[in-house]
């Protein structure tokens, strides 16, 4: 019962995007809705230690996604990350 609303409808496209700077709360969460999402550089310098510490996560999960794009040959539409900035879907 409970699957039929993990799906989206068929005649409910949704025809937006999210923009996020956060790998792990921002991208993650529109992609596990559906939603089609970019990830760009954060626009303020100085922020609170967890989101620190969260960059640093995020940037060893970006080289390794990198590296494996790298292995597969040039990435077709949508499946880079870029330097922090981009299209992740």
């Amino acid at each position: 019962m409970f699957e039929r609303f993990h799906r989206p409808h068929p005649r409910r496209a949704f025809l937006g995007c999210f923009v996020g700077d956060q790998l792990f709360t921002d991208v993650w969460g529109a992609k596990k809705a559906g939603i089609r999402t970019y990830l760009v550089k954060p626009i303020h310098p100085k922020e609170e230690i967890q989101i620190v510490l969260k960059r640093i996560l995020e940037k060893v999960v970006l080289f390794f996604y990198k590296r494996q794009q790298g292995k597969n040959g040039p990435a077709g539409a949508g499946s880079g990350a870029g330097e922090r900035k981009g299209r992740t879907s």
